[in-house]
């Protein structure tokens, strides 16, 4: 029915896996209380059943991409040809990648794999919010998240197994906190930064300066990358640090100075800048209101690592090297996003409602930029696919 290479059959595919995982959380949607807990109406096992099927809806589509993420060409080779020796202090990717060509298993099942730990552990992290789901696969997709979990597929992974992390800061549980470390360090080096966030965030108190300091903050950070550009790109030794914690292989240690101040004006800043610059806004103004309604610990955790991860990925917006250890915590702006959502659909008044169906359609239609300027194919469909 659609041309393969075409901007209605890559909608149509991205848009159709969304709806379908919306179905399995919309169960979910009003389980939540005034109260600030979530009131589950259907049983844990529907629950988790719920979740998987999601998860594996998430899993197979994108599993069986084609060339759909910058890297995907790099991983596909790393696959193909078992090239894991320049991340051999990645110990836990190196494994899987080994044991899947050992057993030499399609590529897609590779990739699916990596897709469903992602997808998984984002939802089982938030299994008490389930009431989250609907608005976390909208944040998901329309923020483009799930574009990066494609793309910097080892980082994203190691991203994910934090988030769940985050329960033993929340449990005041260190070892395990650990643990998580190390198994996220399995996946990208760079891990090793979270081994600061628990003495910063186990008290579950902000660390955040009031609203309009934050607000004044933002407006800086953000105009910082739009009149100065990357200014940092002068403070090159900086990446002799970043190169020890990425490893072999790193970003940094790919390049020498003239390549970075070349590369460094391939920015960042375009239409999801002040996309996210409004959202993000909207985010900080609410946020008192938010963390009321959402009462407890986790929400502030969460908010904690949003903010700061947020406020340095505005300020390093024009260099795709110095701003990639923040990229971790993109995963809080989206859980915040969904937070935001969920709070002006509870409280509906001529605002909010315009601000919801606003911010809705917005990610519609950037989730459509994104599958225009990057097609989206199945394996099996391209011929030149292996």
């Amino acid at each position: 029915m659609f041309s393969n290479d075409s901007f209605i059959y890559s909608f149509y595919v991205v848009g159709l896996t969304m709806v379908c995982m919306i179905m399995f959380a919309a169960p979910y949607f009003n389980s939540f209380s005034s109260q600030g807990s979530a009131q589950i109406k259907i049983n844990k096992e529907s629950r988790i059943i719920s979740l998987i099927l999601l998860s594996l809806v998430f899993s197979i589509v994108f599993g069986m991409r084609w060339r759909f993420g910058t890297d995907y060409p790099t991983y596909l080779r790393i696959f193909l040809l078992n090239d894991t020796g320049p991340y051999k202090s990645e110990w836990l990717f190196k494994f899987i990648n080994d044991c899947l060509y050992e057993f030499n298993v399609h590529y897609w099942i590779y990739f699916g794999i990596a897709a469903f730990i992602q997808i998984f552990l984002l939802f089982y992290t938030l299994k008490n919010e389930a009431y989250l789901w609907v608005f976390l696969i909208l944040s998901l997709f329309g923020g483009l998240f799930f574009f990066d979990w494609m793309n910097g597929m080892r980082q994203e992974l190691a991203s994910c197994v934090m988030l769940f992390g985050t329960n033993y800061i929340i449990k005041k549980d260190p070892l395990k906190y650990l643990l998580c470390i190390i198994i996220a360090t399995g996946f990208h080096i760079s891990a090793l930064i979270f081994l600061l966030m628990y003495p910063l965030l186990y008290r579950g108190k902000s660390i955040v300066p009031s609203r309009r300091i934050q607000i004044l903050m933002l407006v800086i950070c953000a105009a910082v990358p739009l009149l100065v550009g990357d200014f940092l790109t002068r403070l090159f030794p900086i990446l002799d640090l970043m190169q020890q914690m990425e490893g072999e292989g790193g970003y940094a240690s790919r390049y020498n100075e003239n390549v970075l101040q070349k590369y460094s004006d391939e920015t960042n800043i375009g239409i999801m800048f002040y996309i996210f610059f409004g959202i993000n806004s909207l985010i900080i103004c609410y946020s008192s209101k938010l963390k009321k309604y959402f009462s407890g610990r986790r929400i502030l955790i969460y908010y904690n690592m949003y903010f700061w991860g947020m406020i340095f990925e505005t300020l390093l917006a024009s260099n795709m090297v110095l701003v990639r250890p923040f990229r971790y915590f993109r995963i809080y702006k989206l859980i915040m996003i969904a937070y935001l959502l969920y709070y002006f659909y509870k409280h509906p008044t001529r605002l909010t409602t315009t601000l919801l169906v606003t911010i809705i359609a917005i990610l519609v239609v950037c989730m459509g930029i994104k599958v225009y300027t990057a097609p989206f194919n199945f394996f099996f469909d391209v011929p030149e696919a292996p």
